[in-house]
């Protein structure tokens, strides 16, 4: 009995052997077509070029295009319903070619959608940060006999952006922390139309104008009343309704504006650029900003170009 026990397990044994050779294999396999594919999934992503396009003319498999960049008109092969005025992105692998079979067309925009400007305003941002010490202002008195000056030193507290940043921060905290089933406070109320009046209505805070400060403290601060102005909506929907004039259409003005000074920091390469789409990342998921939303608010953006509304709809589709 012995003697076959020690067969019995002999036989195990090789068969485990066996198992063990046959698994590496499979998994050297596995690994092998696994590098493989990632190396064509690469390359192809390198061969991939985009096109951003409006559409001219619609057939019955292709279509005519535009491109954005140089206006030259190129074929392309499809039957993706589609039609003339139509603003598209498309990708394809051909280097270059007056015909094009894409891999993948997107409708950014369809015809008349949004409002777009067939030329480029030219538009001029520029951020201001002024330091205010020792100011010194000067007063004249005029009697019969004689004019006497007299000069008196004014000194100004600086304001940081910063302070600014945690004043729209603070704001959005007590609006947070506030519970549903009570009424809105007094305090909500007053920092969410201070806040107001100084993006849209030349307000003040702290003795600044939102103008004066840097587009990077304009895009968090506008961060923080987007974030206000979802949670007034889900735990006071009618209050906005006792300050209209104020809160029409905000939220659209609010995200055209974020918008707008995004782009410009990004396109100018400027510190800041990964903040500012982290953030709207994260505005994406809390207030659920489609593409859709986006492109509604275009109409409130300073440049109604199809450049800007690229570079709206490249600003939003970044993970």
């Amino acid at each position: 009995m012995r003697e076959l026990s020690d067969k019995n397990k002999s036989i195990i044994m090789a068969c485990v052997c066996v198992a063990l050779v046959i698994a590496i294999g499979i998994t050297v396999v596995f690994l092998i077509n696994s590098l493989d594919g990632n190396h064509a999934l690469e390359n192809k992503k390198e061969l991939e070029n985009k096109m951003y396009a409006t559409v001219k003319e619609v057939g019955d498999d292709y279509v005519k295009i535009a491109s954005l960049d140089d206006n030259e008109e190129i074929h392309v092969n499809t039957d993706k319903k589609l039609n003339e005025g139509d603003f598209i992105v498309i990708t394809y692998n051909e280097d270059e070619a007056l015909s094009i079979t894409p891999n993948e067309i997107e409708v950014i925009a369809r015809n008349k959608e949004v409002l777009i400007t067939p030329t480029t305003k030219s538009v001029t941002t520029k951020s201001v940060y002024v330091s205010t010490t020792d100011k010194k202002t000067t007063s004249v008195s005029t009697t019969k006999d004689k004019t006497t000056m007299t000069s008196k030193k004014v000194t100004k507290e600086v304001v940081s952006e910063d302070e600014i940043i945690n004043f729209a921060k603070a704001s959005y905290e007590e609006t947070d922390k506030a519970k549903e089933k009570t009424s809105i406070s007094e305090k909500v109320k007053k920092n969410f139309v201070t806040l107001i009046d100084f993006i849209f209505y030349k307000g003040t805070i702290k003795g600044k104008t939102f103008e004066e400060l840097s587009d990077k403290a304009k895009a968090k601060i506008i961060y923080y009343v987007l974030l206000i102005d979802g949670k007034i909506d889900n735990k006071w929907p009618n209050y906005k309704k006792t300050i209209k004039d104020k809160t029409d259409d905000l939220k659209s003005k609010l995200i055209a504006k974020y918008m707008d000074i995004t782009t410009n920091i990004c396109d100018a390469h400027a510190d800041g650029c990964e903040m500012v789409k982290n953030d709207f990342n994260l505005l994406k998921k809390s207030l659920g900003l489609t593409w859709d939303v986006i492109k509604s608010a275009f109409s409130y953006g300073y440049n109604k170009t199809y450049t800007y509304l690229k570079n709206w709809y490249e600003v939003w589709r970044e993970k």
